[in-house]
């Protein structure tokens, strides 16, 4: 079976996206298919306008242990926490390709608070980083220095 996005589809609103699950024959042709949208498969999250839904479509195999492989698909343009910062849905899929539940994964749903990076240097690092310059610099001579040399005289 197949997933692919149609990020550009307009189900519930312009360019919400979606997400079509195609069920395949042994030869490869399509012998039936779900569409996972604002509108259609089960799927209740909120998309809007210009969210791109299905942008990127990856399996993530078989997240809730049900023996249906489930699905993550990106929408670049979500503006969770600010204008276009994007998200990932998480969709746990039923066998008929439809939506069980979903997760979503953004700035301000279904992650950890970011940790507050330390600003303040350790002494040994701002020591070693000082000394590592300083000999870098003293290695290296400047132009300046080498076309200011004056030649000494050759003997005659």
């Amino acid at each position: 079976d197949l997933a692919v996005g149609a990020p550009g589809d307009n189900d519930g609103g312009t360019y919400h996206g979606a997400v079509w699950i195609l069920f395949l024959n042994t030869d490869g042709t399509v012998k039936g298919y779900q569409k996972i949208s604002d509108t259609q498969g089960g799927f209740t999250g909120v998309l809007e306008y210009a969210d791109f839904f299905g942008w990127s479509v990856t399996s993530v195999g078989d997240l809730d242990g049900d023996g249906v492989p489930d699905l993550a698909v990106g929408a670049p343009e979500d503006d969770d926490g600010g204008s276009s910062r994007g998200a990932v849905w998480i969709l746990f899929l039923n066998t008929d390709g439809t939506v069980k539940s979903h997760q979503k994964l953004s700035d301000t749903a279904g992650l950890p608070p970011s940790p507050t990076p330390s600003r303040t240097a350790t002494p040994s690092s701002t020591t070693t980083a000082t000394a590592t310059t300083t000999a870098t610099r003293t290695a290296t001579p400047t132009p300046s220095a080498t076309s200011s040399a004056t030649p000494s005289p050759s003997p005659s």
